[in-house]
């Protein structure tokens, strides 16, 4: 199976896509700066989720489990059929009964060894995550890789491949956290996380995606490609003649670039770059706004090229990628370890040099309306997130015998 392989889309009608806005919403306590304000809304228009007889969302309050069901259940206009429920907390006579027997049935909840439920316990984020990817109909992606991408999720817990669909697919929102790093998997999953999850993925179904981005629109109108990225004048390893060109669009603190490029890179590589089969390119796209350090460390590769030519550049972005922590200090000790001249590395970080080369990148991905880092455009086809080495390898030998 291919991995990932969406067409980049931008939505014609997206400018002119209503912004919720809290004049237009019946819920006292929700502002134009509230978190998820648009999913909130389009849920409710929809007919999803509801207020309470105050008057108020409580958008903070933790779902619990069968609410969730329902909320999914609903999403999917799904018809409730008469079903055996095995649950001993569960009774015929509550309102969520149809829910709870019916995702039993199929296949969607197990329960407690203990025969119960919990019904009204709060969904954890791993719980509702592994019920909407199984109740949607969500392929699940298995992590290849060496890391799950965050420090409080192992590899070989149950639900490692659940978070790691999610976090591939970009169905889960992270305004929950400040560090990125750290996931919250046993936290309750609240009513505004729910909205948001859920409306990414009836977005990104609805469009015929692999992966939820912003600028899709979860009515799905006739969607206009959008232009692909070009190899403008970035860093690259490899045959510029060669066959297959890999574009990456990547941060230096993201956490999945840098599993990908401790793990993964080496081997495409080893198997494709030296082989003169893939032209690698790089191309920066920091997402300074929940991490400050991006774009000083892409400056920072590029100030370490101007000495050194591409082959250094790659050299030192494999050092960056290698630190989890990033700054002017680290900068420098890497330029030393590369044997940089120290005045020249001195002068162009100091200097900015290739901010406006960072800039550039960034504004390319942001036309292409990219969802996140990493990003790879092979050919022009995209995958969005890690990709598994074997998955790679597919599409690149398919693409040769083409």
């Amino acid at each position: 199976m291919k991995f990932l392989k969406p067409l980049i889309l931008i939505l014609a009608v997206a400018l002119l896509m209503p912004v919720a806005s809290a004049e237009n919403q019946p819920f006292s306590d929700l502002t134009d700066d509230s978190d998820y304000l648009r999913s909130i809304m389009w849920m409710h228009q929809n007919g999803v989720v509801d207020g309470y007889p105050d008057g108020t969302f409580k958008p903070d309050k933790c779902v619990n489990r069968a609410e969730f069901l329902k909320m999914m259940f609903e999403l999917n206009k799904e018809v409730m059929l008469e079903q055996e429920n095995p649950f001993n907390d569960v009774y015929e006579t509550e309102w969520y009964y149809p829910y709870v027997s019916n995702a039993y049935n199929l296949g969607i909840i197990n329960g407690y060894s203990d025969g119960s439920f919990k019904p009204g316990q709060c969904v954890n984020r791993v719980e509702a995550i592994k019920m909407a990817v199984e109740g949607m109909g969500i392929e699940i992606i298995q992590n290849d890789a060496t890391h799950s991408g965050f420090e409080d999720v192992s590899l070989d817990v149950w639900y490692a491949d659940y978070l790691y669909t999610a976090a591939i697919r970009n169905i889960v929102g992270m305004l929950h956290t400040e560090n990125r790093d750290i996931f919250g998997t046993a936290e309750g999953m609240s009513r505004k996380e729910v909205a948001e999850m859920l409306y990414r993925i009836n977005t990104m179904q609805n469009n015929g995606e692999q992966g939820y981005y912003e600028g899709l629109y979860p009515d799905a109108p006739t969607p206009v490609p959008a232009p692909l990225p070009d190899i403008d004048d970035d860093p690259m390893l490899g045959n510029p003649d060669a066959p297959i060109t890999i574009i990456e669009f990547s941060d230096y603190e993201c956490p999945a670039c840098g599993t990908f490029h401790q793990t993964i890179f080496p081997l495409v590589k080893e198997a494709y770059i030296d082989t003169d089969i893939v032209n690698y390119v790089y191309r920066d796209f920091p997402l300074s706004s929940i991490h400050p350090n991006a774009v000083g460390a892409a400056i920072a590769a590029n100030c370490a090229g101007d000495q050194g030519g591409d082959e250094v550049y790659f050299d030192y972005s494999s050092l960056l990628f290698s630190s989890r922590d990033l700054g002017v200090e680290i900068y420098y000790e890497y330029a030393e370890q590369l044997e940089l001249n120290a005045d020249e590395f001195s002068e162009c970080l100091s200097s900015d040099k290739y901010l406006s080369e960072v800039e550039n990148d960034a504004a390319a991905a942001a036309e292409s309306e990219l969802a996140g880092t990493p990003t790879f455009f092979i050919n022009g086809e995209m995958i969005f997130g890690v990709p598994s080495f074997e998955s790679l390898s597919e599409i690149i030998d398919d693409l040769i015998s083409q």
